[in-house]
């Protein structure tokens, strides 16, 4: 008895160990959660998400969550489409979180996506009183290492963005 239950909990073991490693991403082929970024490089700081969803008539949302409620969300800028970008000139991508993206898409078409914000944070200046207000600029980043951030060109910054396949909603 104990040379069989021995393999068999330890194949369960694995089992958890297995599924509790694997992104949530891996298992929803609509949506994507990418990780919104500020400080990019060694004092990079996770304050919120980005989340890109896709349904069954070629709509993509995308809903920016922010975490750190010491900052605000100023603006957003989004690119998705077929191509990656091909420069990180945020103001310049065509469209915002509060846009519906439609694109007509074949089974198994690679998607680019990059997202940026604008935050900014206030605090008070201990000494004066007075309002100072710190801006800052943010990327989403994949924690994924299956979906590797990809640098923008031409590279001279942290702006990404990543591919994905996504499936639509059946």
């Amino acid at each position: 008895m104990k040379k069989v239950l021995i393999p068999l909990l330890a194949a369960l073991m694995a089992l958890v160990v297995l599924v509790g490693v694997l992104p949530v991403s891996a298992s929803d082929p609509t949506s994507v959660t990418l990780d919104l970024i500020i400080n990019g490089g060694d004092t990079a700081q996770d304050i919120g998400d980005v989340v890109v969803t896709f349904d069954d008539e070629g709509q993509f949302t995308v809903v920016y969550t922010i975490d750190d409620l010491s900052w605000t969300l100023v603006e957003t800028h989004v690119y998705l489409g077929e191509a990656a970008p091909t420069k990180s000139a945020p103001g310049k991508f065509p469209y915002t979180a509060t846009d519906t993206i439609t694109l007509t898409l074949e089974p198994g078409t690679v998607v680019y996506i990059a997202a940026h914000a604008q935050l900014q944070m206030e605090i008070v200046d201990p000494e004066t009183g007075e309002i100072i207000v710190i801006e800052e600029t943010g990327w989403a980043q994949s924690a994924n290492p299956d979906m590797p951030n990809i640098p923008i060109p031409p590279g001279k910054n942290w702006a990404t963005y990543i591919e994905w396949v996504p499936d639509p909603i059946v």
